[in-house]
């Protein structure tokens, strides 16, 4: 079985208490049949009691309790879970022990990606190079070829161009990145920039507002109430480098891995919802530079799990989200215009 996986994937190492913006916040973390019961025999007795506790079941599924602020109701004050404190790993619920991994088997091809949610996938975006890399030892079962990926030697990088489920999307999006390009040749975006920050905040605000999720988005969103057009170019020049590595790099690991997740999106709609993200996230850290604020490489990391938590947890928002990026322009290829 061949296997294709995000360059970061078996390097991964969670930072647990270390990590400053937990997982375990801001959605509904799912508990599978299997967990549940598995939960209703866990010992110790009291860890037991905690943990059934704090779950609900809501339209015949499974879920851990939040709390006001949005964190799961097992997580401690120190961003450590209880299970996994006074277990271990494998005790957590599949949602939990899984994540942030992605998983699915396309043709007889295993993909590995992981979410941008998690600040440890988020940093190795803001590095020099993101990649995916390919291995072709022969298994019979997930496991076995999953196992036998780990051996030192057998991966090679792969260029996007050549992964057989990403073709139709990355031919899509080269296309109107020529295109892009080419225009901005003639004139730069800058004056339409400012017009689609406040278009596209106006329209995620109306999501939050419905849903009542995403609410960290609405403190961004307040420096809207004056007119801040004359700090675009400002913006634009201090973020170039920043910009232009992160564009490519999250293009690159976020098309395959929302083909991934959706196989049977069309390409334009994988395409809109990429380049939809990366300019909600574009909008945010020019929010963030319009406020005064130093756009530090944590700070980066933060808005990117901000954004990814925010268009891809929930399906009702991601779907919400995905009808904002299907309206914003008459052509698609003016994503790849904004995002110059």
């Amino acid at each position: 079985m061949e296997t294709i996986m995000l360059g970061i994937y078996f390097s991964f190492a969670c930072l647990a208490g270390k990590c400053t913006s937990t997982c375990c916040a801001g959605w509904q973390i799912l508990v599978d049949k299997k967990d549940y019961e598995r939960f209703l025999a866990i010992e110790p007795y009291w860890l037991r009691e905690d943990i059934l506790s704090h779950i609900r079941k809501k339209n015949g599924r499974y879920y851990f309790l939040n709390k006001e602020d949005g964190r799961c109701s097992m997580l401690d004050k120190d961003n450590l879970c209880r299970i996994q404190r006074n277990t271990e790993e494998k005790a957590l619920c599949n949602t939990c022990r899984k994540y942030p991994r992605l998983m699915n088997q396309i043709d007889g091809t295993l993909y590995l990606s992981m979410a941008a949610s998690c600040p440890v996938v988020a940093e190795f975006l803001l590095g020099s190079n993101v990649f995916w890399q390919k291995s072709s030892k022969k298994g019979t079962k997930q496991e076995s070829a999953l196992e036998a990926s780990k051996v030192f030697g057998q991966w090679e990088k792969v260029e996007v161009k050549e992964i057989a489920v990403l073709k139709k999307v990355w031919d899509f999006y080269e296309k109107n990145r020529e295109w892009a390009n080419g225009v901005f040749e003639q004139k730069s975006n800058e004056d339409l920039l400012y017009g689609c920050f406040g278009k596209m905040a106006s329209s995620v605000l109306d999501i939050v507002l419905q849903y009542q999720e995403g609410n960290s988005l609405l403190s961004f969103f307040q420096v809207f109430e004056q007119d801040i057009s004359n700090q675009t170019k400002g913006f634009i020049k201090s973020t170039y480098s920043v910009w232009n590595t992160l564009r490519e790099n999250y293009m690159v690991y976020r098309l395959l891995s929302r083909k991934i997740e959706f196989l049977k999106e069309s390409v334009e709609v994988c395409y809109r919802q990429a380049s939809g993200e990366l300019f909600l996230l574009r909008t945010i850290a020019f929010c963030v530079y319009a406020n005064g604020e130093n756009l530090t490489k944590e700070k980066w990391k933060t808005l990117i799990c901000t954004v990814y938590r925010f268009c891809a947890h929930g399906k009702k928002v991601s779907k919400a989200f995905g009808k904002i990026t299907a309206s914003f322009f008459t052509e698609d290829c003016f994503w790849s215009y904004l995002l110059i």
